[in-house]
């Protein structure tokens, strides 16, 4: 539980990057709008500006909205319609587990959907639109319809012959599994998406390739293989290096720190954090170094550092007061409410919790309510009150089944099974550790150890096999062009050869290209029977050599005699047209007049 508390304010943290200096933005942006005068400039302006506003400022949002939408309506361009909607869904789908914010998501992508299906010409709008909705079943907790539009959306992506749309439904796919604890069902359609990104000849495909990565990185490490995760994680960092994508590499060199706390490594833990903290430093970002002092909260956490960890953050009192400025200071509340559960401070355990539990009540998403009401059954078992934590253990294991979590479920029963018994309840102690069992096998055939490794195998096999094809592939058509070359080289040579009969240049000259074009023609030869050699021989010396004597034995004589024949013949066709030429001029002499006639002056 204590590995996990620091995490759920991290992951709250998608849309903070906007948020920070949110006033300063907006007044910039508003600037900016009012200077515009293109529609393509009033429209990113306002897009900016719906991102911005619209988690702290639902009126003002609800107006750059309505300006978009009637921006968009005036210029009846379909596509700019359909855009605009998926981009104000996108908005709302960013901002955390809030389920009002999600229903807002929801709403605009479906009327961009219904634009799509009337008006002929916008498939690839509509399939990302589908897209989109996949993302709000999920995170709304509708995890059979999310598989249901994804099925769809893989159909369309295919049809449409679109790598980057094809990749990013499969990804959707399995992102949908993970969610449903389906292992091996969500690994396999990480695997079809990274066979698609590495035979794409997609623009984007280096993008790609860093998506499949992230995705299986965030798969390894939900199976708890985190030397496999970071090893993903570091081709996602190389990739930020060389583009110098610093937002990018600051957040995922904080994810590897993270990853290596979760393998218990706490030094390597710290080293990378630090560093994720020196690079939003170096790009002046206080989001990132928000996360980054959480990071490091967690840490402490990890350690069973509690009493360190509640120092920590009462030092560092700016991560309060930004989670307040965000109207988020209530996850700030709840976590110091575990930390005080975590020393058995039951007074400020409990009044922190009492404190934030109607906020969390109201909220109606369900990931958010499990959440909640199982870490406020934890805290309660911790300061020794088992018989209050039930009835939240049980609301947590009601809105964990909505959400076929079963990895919840599994932690759920085995929770209720404890309380129960420090109750004396053994009766339904025992029916809630028979469900456990039954949970734990169901974990067990979902995530097969044994045939995830068989299927990495063999999709490591078959991109060793794809990728040797494809270098086979090239070598064979850079040999194609080198020989090629080389044809034409010795063409060149014998036209020119040819041409020195024709021509008035030393006789040496003749006998040296001669020399040199048979040189190239009959080392070509062997070139080309090099390859049969040794395909015939297998390989075996004696052989080779055996061959190569006799077809030496063969070519040397004929090189030379060929070559001296040649040679000689254009040599005397040269010589012969100076000897006529010399006859001629003996027999009609040019005479020149030593005067010229009268009739010339």
């Amino acid at each position: 539980m204590k590995k996990s508390l620091i995490l759920l304010l991290i992951s709250c943290l998608p849309f903070a990057g906007l948020l920070a200096q949110t006033d300063t933005a907006v007044a910039r942006l508003k600037t900016e709008l009012q200077q515009a005068r293109t529609w393509e400039q009033k429209m990113q302006s306002l897009k900016s500006l719906i991102e911005y506003t619209a988690f702290l400022d639902q009126e003002a949002c609800s107006n750059f909205i309505n300006q978009a939408l009637f921006l968009a309506e005036e210029t009846r361009d379909r596509q700019k319609m359909v855009d605009i909607r998926l981009h104000i869904s996108r908005s709302f789908t960013t901002q955390g587990g809030i389920q009002s914010m999600l229903d807002k998501a929801e709403a605009y992508c479906t009327e961009a959907l219904k634009i799509c299906k009337a008006n002929p010409g916008l498939e690839k709008e509509e399939i990302i639109g589908q897209l989109q909705m996949v993302r709000i079943h999920r995170n709304s907790g509708r995890s059979d319809k999310a598989i249901e539009t994804s099925n769809t959306v893989i159909a369309l992506a295919n049809d449409f012959g679109d790598d980057s749309l094809r990749v990013i439904a499969y990804l959707g796919m399995g992102r949908n599994y993970m969610f449903r604890d389906e292992k091996l069902n969500s690994y396999k359609n990480f695997l079809i998406a990274e066979s698609i990104a590495d035979q794409s000849k997609h623009s984007s495909k280096d993008w790609l390739q860093i998506s499949c990565y992230r995705n299986l990185a965030e798969f390894f490490s939900s199976i708890k293989n985190y030397d496999k995760a970071i090893d993903y994680y570091k081709l996602v960092i190389d990739y930020n290096i060389a583009g110098k994508y610093g937002t990018d590499l600051m957040n995922n060199t904080r994810t590897v720190g993270d990853l290596y706390r979760s393998a218990g490594n706490s030094g390597l833990a710290q080293s990378y954090i630090q560093r994720s903290v020196e690079i939003a430093d170096s790009i002046k970002s206080f989001e990132g170094k928000i996360q980054g002092t959480l990071a490091l909260l967690n840490v402490m956490l990890s350690d069973h550092q509690t009493q360190k960890a509640l120092d920590y953050l009462a030092a560092h009192k700016e991560i309060s007061d930004y989670f307040a400025s965000i109207q988020l200071g209530h996850y700030i509340e709840k976590a110091k409410g575990i930390i005080y559960g975590e020393i058995r401070n039951a007074d400020s355990a409990l009044f922190y919790f009492r404190k934030v539990e109607p906020i969390f009540q109201k909220e109606t998403n369900i990931y958010t309510l499990a959440q909640f009401n199982y870490e406020y059954a934890y805290m309660l078992r911790r300061i020794g009150r088992p018989k209050e934590a039930i009835p939240y253990l049980e609301k947590a294991m009601q809105f964990s089944s909505q959400a076929n979590n079963v990895e919840a479920m599994s932690v759920m029963t085995a929770y209720l099974d404890t309380c129960y018994r420090e109750t004396g309840d053994f009766r339904n102690a025992l029916n809630y550790a028979g469900l456990h069992q039954k949970y734990k096998d169901s974990l067990e055939v979902l995530g097969k150890e044994k045939d995830l490794i068989s299927l990495e195998i063999d999709a490591e096999k078959k991109k060793k096999e794809r990728k040797a094809k494809e270098e086979a592939a090239a070598l064979e058509r850079r040999h194609n062009i080198q020989y090629t070359a080389i044809v034409m080289l010795i063409i060149a040579a014998f036209i020119i050869l040819g041409s020195f009969g024709f021509l008035k240049v030393p006789v040496s000259w003749i006998r040296i290209l001669g020399f040199f074009s048979f040189i190239f023609f009959f080392e070509f030869i062997i070139l080309i029977a090099d390859q049969q050699i040794h395909h015939l021989t297998h390989g075996e010396p004696w052989k080779i050599l055996a061959i190569k004597v006799g077809l030496i034995a063969i070519l040397l004589p004929f090189h030379h005699m060929v070559e001296k024949r040649v040679v000689e013949m254009i040599t005397t066709q040269r010589l012969k047209r100076e000897s006529l030429k010399d006859r001629h001029r003996e027999r009609y002499p040019l005479h020149i007049p030593a005067v010229l006639p009268t009739h010339f002056i």
